[in-house]
């Protein structure tokens, strides 16, 4: 029968294939998106997701079990052979090497690993191959030096790989040669060349180490060719052994890590630690693991760890999570401790003792057995920031007094994960494996942005408002429309904007200001009123600042030179950082001031006139109580409480509230410096303070003091302790030899001295308008630092005018001759 149903017309098929064909290979759709930021912030849109997840499974080695060796070096108690050569003058380690016509062989093959005697660290049932231990006449060995060679082939990709992770047991120790680079020495072997007689330290030969090689430039697609010299520590070495993995990065079981002794608590006990990847220990699988403790009798704090390097392209809180297990021996001390480990950055993270993950602690030889914690969960949510970031795992002990006191620890399943942030503009759109075009770029900020969609934004500096940019999304396909991504950047008020100020006054003369004064220069972003607020007072004189930026200024009666405050000002809402304000005061003429006088004398018996020292002028003064240095001081030193020293000194003149205290190193040590400018005319100088010598200086350090470069006064100041010799100037002495708080040991007593009771340090000529005063200490036994330090307080520069200065001085006497006329 014919059958009712109609076939399509031609034309309707083909309508409805170029239907299908277009839906199938449809454009993609990118949509328009939003984000916020804060005016002067950065906005960063992450995918998030996993960073790190390790679990430590075996990789496959390139290189095969089978080896090419040679156990026929023969050492100075043979034939004192030395590396071999083939027929064409190459030596052993290059790749077109021939061990056919070596001429020391035969070679001989076989398969990894590779023992003479017994190594701890090998399956059991390994067979002994390696000849030349015991074989000299003298029963030493014969042979210490063994060489390994064999060809690897790599493919294409495997040759770009720049790291790649060896796993080696290398007893004593070993050099490894990749088409002739040395590229690994063993850490038992020293630096620089060596011989067939060379021999080394004693190695591990119970545990695998790992290393981290980078061979850019070194590999080759197809055949590549890997050689290995083993020695022995000594001429009576009853063991030697060789096995090694080289696995790419990329497959590496080690996903990166690395093991490093000493990474805890500032331990320095480098090949006192040990660690390896354990292929059976993990909670599955492999792990990594740290062994610490043991080694040495009375071995003193050990520690190692497995650390790995990781990139954070934004700010996020990362979580880090793992398992860990850790055991410690019964034979610890009660003093003793073993702990398991996690770092971030250098900070310790954990719930035990001292942010430990597990600590467990001795209790006594033949105590209750072994601690384990058995395979723990660990997860930590850490905020870190954009760059670069380190992860360390392991393990410390504390001491261990016999090699039986052992703690181990493993770590499995190491994950790190951070969360999306936005995801980045192509999360809403449409379309197969899309990648993220830009467009056109924002006008007012800096765009980063990259083809997955995620990007980093800068606003330019204090814009605010809205900004755009943008982009297609692509596939296989085609690209989409553009679509818009729009950037809102929410004000924020910026602190008011403020400038140093240097006003110029004249001794014994008020100086006054109007508004807006102080606040002349300065500026608010937003245009907002702004206000001055006082921080630190003017160090010398009276100052009244009023908050529109008004002011007067009294100096000191007499007073010149430079004076200072600090303000900060205030727009209502934020306030700018403290900024310095100077004023800087001339001096006048003063004329001289004459007193009456009067003197009594006999008839007939002459007066004579005598000068006394009148007119002195006190140039600079500080006790250091005030909340900041003279801006004249400089160079090392800050303000201190003076602590043991309060009360202390000669009648008036005593140490009180704080001093200048320099801890500076060097010899010389950094000096506290003292410029004064625009001297009076005068014809000497008088330095005079109280010096405290702060803890024992037991050594040749010479406290020392310049003037204008040339010194004039040093001294040692010597302490060796109780009842030991001082070096001081005779009455200078105010205390010696007592513990006043800043050194807690009493073999390190602290001492001061009334330095303006040194001769040397008054009338020191000296003519100049301007003088620098230096104090510091010189000589190789300065320690400074928190060890041995010094500081001054009631510091008093004086100078003396010359005599054409004072031609009617007060309080002069005068003499007059009574030649008895009047009888």
């Amino acid at each position: 029968m014919p059958s009712d149903k109609r076939r399509p017309s031609p034309r309707k098929a083909l309508l409805l294939f170029i239907a299908f064909a277009t839906k199938l290979t449809a454009a993609p759709v990118a949509n328009d998106d939003s984000f916020a930021v804060d005016e002067d912030g950065t906005l960063t849109i992450s995918k998030g997701g996993e960073i790190l997840s390790a679990t430590f499974e075996v990789g496959r080695s390139v290189l095969s079990p089978t080896w090419e060796y040679l156990d026929r070096i023969e050492n100075e108690n043979g034939f004192n052979q030395t590396y071999p050569q083939d027929a064409n003058g190459l030596i052993w380690n290059t790749p077109q090497f021939a061990t056919a016509t070596s001429v020391n062989g035969p070679w001989s093959t076989g398969d990894a690993p590779f023992q003479g005697g017994l190594i701890d660290g090998f399956p059991p049932g390994t067979p002994s191959v390696l000849e030349g231990l015991g074989a000299a006449g003298n029963d030493q060995n014969l042979i210490t030096t063994y060489l390994f060679r064999q060809n690897f082939s790599l493919s294409a990709i495997q040759a770009t790989e720049t790291f790649w992770n060896l796993e080696h047991l290398i007893d004593d120790g070993g050099i490894i040669y990749i088409n002739g680079t040395e590229v690994f020495r063993s850490d038992t072997i020293p630096a620089g060349p060596i011989n067939t007689n060379t021999l080394i330290q004693t190695a591990d030969e119970n545990n695998f180490g790992n290393a981290s090689l980078n061979l850019s430039g070194i590999l080759e697609e197809g055949t590549n060719t890997i050689a290995v010299e083993v020695h022995q520590a000594s001429l009576t070495s009853s063991d030697v052994g060789f096995f090694i993995n080289l696995i790419p990065t990329s497959e590496s079981p080690l996903s990166g890590f690395t093991y490093v002794d000493d990474t805890f608590n500032n331990t320095s006990r480098p090949n006192n630690a040990n660690g390896n990847l354990d292929p059976n220990g993990g909670f599955t699988g492999g792990a990594l693991f740290v062994e610490v403790g043991r080694r040495l009798n009375n071995n003193p704090s050990t520690s190692g760890g497995w650390q790995r390097n990781f990139t954070l392209e934004a700010p996020a809180d990362a979580t880090i999570s793992f398992r860990y297990r850790i055991t410690f021996s019964n034979d610890y001390d009660a003093d003793e401790y073993g702990e398991a480990l996690f770092e971030i950055d250098g900070i310790r993270y954990g719930t035990d003792t001292n942010n430990s993950l597990t600590r467990f602690r001795g209790d006594g030889n033949g105590g209750a057995g072994l601690d384990d914690s058995g395979w723990q969960e660990a997860s930590f949510t850490i905020s870190l920031d954009a760059g670069d970031h380190t992860i360390v795992l392991g393990a410390f002990s504390s001491k261990s007094n016999s090699r039986d006191e052992v703690t181990n620890t493993w770590f499995d399943d190491i994950e790190i994960e951070i969360p999306s942030n936005g995801g980045g503009v192509l999360s809403n759109d449409t379309g197969s494996e899309l990648e993220a075009i830009l467009q056109t770029p924002p006008l007012n900020g800096t765009l980063n942005f990259n083809s997955d969609g995620t990007f980093t934004y800068q606003p330019s500096l204090n814009f605010n408002g809205s900004d755009t940019f943008t982009y297609l999304a692509r596939d296989a396909s085609g690209d989409s429309l553009a679509a818009n991504v729009i950037l809102a950047i929410t004000p924020i008020n910026d602190p008011p904007v403020v400038l140093p100020e240097i006003y110029s006054g004249t001794e014994n003369t008020t100086l006054n200001r109007s508004a807006p004064g102080i606040l002349s220069n300065d500026t608010d972003l937003e245009n907002d009123s702004i206000s001055a607020v006082l921080v630190d007072d003017v160090s010398e004189g009276t100052l009244n600042l009023n908050p529109d930026g008004s002011f007067n200024y009294s100096p000191d009666p007499g007073f010149f030179g430079t004076a200072t405050f600090t303000y900060r000002v205030s727009d209502g809402t934020d306030v700018s950082e403290p900024v310095l304000a100077t004023f800087e005061i001339a001096p006048i003429n003063d004329p001289p001031i004459a007193f009456n006088d009067s003197y009594d004398t006999l008839e007939n018996i002459p007066l004579e006139i005598i000068s006394t020292k009148q007119g002195d002028q006190i140039v600079f003064e500080s006790n250091f109580n005030s909340t900041g240095l003279s801006p004249l001081i400089r160079g090392s030193g800050m303000l201190e409480s003076v602590q043991g020293f309060e009360g202390r000194g000669n009648g008036d003149n005593i140490f009180s509230n704080q001093f200048l205290r320099n801890q500076a190193r060097g010899n010389p040590s950094e000096p506290t410096i003292l410029t004064l400018e625009n001297l009076p005319p005068h014809q000497s100088l008088d330095l005079d303070f109280l010096l405290g010598v702060i803890d024992s200086w037991d050594s040749d350090e010479r406290f020392t003091i310049t003037l204008d470069g040339v010194e004039i006064f040093a001294e040692t100041f010597r302490n060796v302790g109780n009842g030991g010799s001082f070096g001081y100037p005779a009455a200078s002495l105010i205390f010696r030899d007592e513990n006043i708080g800043f050194n807690s040991a009493q073999s390190s007593p602290d001492a001061a001295y009334d330095m303006g009771q040194i001769p040397s340090l008054s009338n020191i000529p000296h003519t100049a308008s301007s003088a620098t005063i230096r104090w510091f200490v010189t000589g190789d036994g300065w320690e400074a630092g928190s060890d041995k330090s010094w500081a001054i307080d009631n510091l008093k520069v004086v100078v003396t005018p010359g005599p054409t200065e004072a031609l009617v001085s007060a309080g002069a006497n005068w003499a007059y001759l009574d030649t008895g006329a009047d009888l």
